[in-house]
């Protein structure tokens, strides 16, 4: 005797009950019962699953949307973490510990003390790929306007540009007004290059003193094919204690390492 199917096809549509057919008795339904989780088609569940992740996509946009337009603060928590705030209990201890963070032209600090006690300007004019003819008026517009550091590098190539427009402004923005900031290339590492590379930077920007002198890259290059000098890049310290002699005989105030 052939066995009958009991389960129907999950594509098949839903059963429907006979008139008068008693509740629970699979012989008043016209077709076979399917076991276990009650049958949904293919198009319901689509909709289902497009509608909530639409839902989610609006509910993140609006997260997104109030943070970037309110500032949340919460969004920066780590921060006070990390500068050993702890745990946040209040809102008292939340403002108290976002708002030394706070980077808003408002609370940012005008400068900050280098271990020599010399004080740096927090902004600086970047001139890194200012082009030719342009730069010494990028230079003198900062200067009117309130700029005090100048951050330029010898690879930059227009540091005689840049010295030519300190000359210009000097009569009423005196060099001890400046905070002047070059960097050694990677092929002045050598102890005996450093010194005739600060002094043609020195040269071309028409100052006696650079304020910071930092190593552009913690690498150093040969100079006849530009390859990596292993043995000075994973021991500096002769390309360090030249840069600290550039100290001592007033070249140089401060020095560090870029990148």
């Amino acid at each position: 005797m052939e066995k009958k199917n009991v389960y129907r096809s999950q594509f098949q549509p839903a059963p429907r009950r006979k008139l008068g057919g008693a509740l629970g008795n699979e012989s008043d339904y016209t077709l076979p019962i399917r076991r276990g989780s009650p049958y949904r088609s293919p198009t319901r569940t689509t909709r289902q699953l497009i509608k909530h992740f639409v839902r989610f996509t609006v509910i993140a946009m609006c997260i997104f949307l109030l943070d970037r337009v309110t500032g949340l603060r919460r969004s920066n928590w780590y921060a006070v973490w990390i500068r050993g705030k702890g745990t946040v209990k209040t809102d008292q201890e939340w403002n108290a510990g976002y708002d030394s963070l706070e980077l808003g032209l408002d609370s940012l600090p005008l400068s900050f003390k280098l271990p020599s006690g010399d004080e740096i300007p927090t902004v600086a004019l970047g001139t890194w790929k200012a082009p030719p003819a342009k730069v010494g008026a990028a230079v003198k517009a900062a200067l009117e306007t309130g700029y005090r550091h100048i951050d330029g590098a010898w690879i930059y190539g227009n540091e005689a540009e840049i010295g030519n427009a300190l000359k210009e402004v000097e009569h009423h923005i005196p060099r001890g007004s400046l905070f002047l900031t070059s960097k050694l290339w990677n092929t002045f590492h050598n102890p005996e290059d450093v010194e005739a590379a600060l002094d043609e930077t020195l040269s071309k920007l028409q100052t006696d003193y650079l304020d910071l002198y930092l190593m552009h890259w913690p690498i150093a290059q040969n100079a006849d094919d530009h390859t990596v000098d292993m043995e000075l890049s994973e021991n500096p310290v002769r390309t360090w204690k030249k840069m600290e002699e550039m100290v001592r005989k007033g070249k140089v105030r401060n020095i560090g390492v870029s990148k």
